[in-house]
């Protein structure tokens, strides 16, 4: 079962770290004006990345379960994998914040803060939702908080596709 989680994990985490790089590179500004399109491409991409959980729960089915897996151990391999994925892909965020570019948070926080100015609310709810966004830009200021946060990001789909992948794949022996 190692074997399969790691193998498959690391695949899942080396898309989603590529794809955050493509994405940083190439789009970033663009995904900081319309977070409704970053979201939409970044969540895309966690589920290429994600199918290897498919891949990886019935290879192993099919090779060390000789065709047979129950329910619960189909999920667990799904959600180890998804876990190596999820730490490769805070990695790779956590190496280009704080080692290429230590300003993208203050960035971000700035874009937010002009974009709910700009939102037409009431001057008490823009300034509220602005100190949100300035206390998350100090709180995110931590490194081992933003890993844990940016870890976080990619479980939703991530625990879509175990589920699919224990349902689609379950066999019993």
């Amino acid at each position: 079962m190692k074997n399969t989680v790691l193998r498959y994990g690391l695949i899942s985490g080396a898309i989603m770290a590529l794809y955050l790089i493509i994405m940083v590179v190439f789009i970033g500004q663009d995904c900081m004006q319309n977070p409704t399109y970053g979201m939409l491409m970044g969540y895309a991409g966690m589920l290429v990345a994600f199918s290897f959980i498919l891949v990886g729960v019935k290879r192993h089915r099919d090779r060390v379960g000789e065709g047979k897996i129950k329910f619960g151990r189909a999920l667990g391999i799904g959600l180890l994998i998804m876990l190596v994925g999820c730490f490769i892909y805070a990695l790779a965020w956590f190496i280009y914040v704080y080692g290429f570019d230590p300003e993208w948070m203050d960035r971000y926080v700035q874009n937010e803060i002009d974009r709910i100015a700009s939102s037409g609310e009431s001057p008490e709810v823009i300034a509220q939702k602005q100190e949100e966004m300035r206390s998350m830009g100090e709180y995110m200021e931590n490194p081992a908080l933003l890993f844990l946060v940016t870890m976080t990001e990619p479980m939703p789909p991530g625990i879509i596709c175990s589920l699919l992948a224990a349902l689609l794949w379950k066999r019993k022996g």
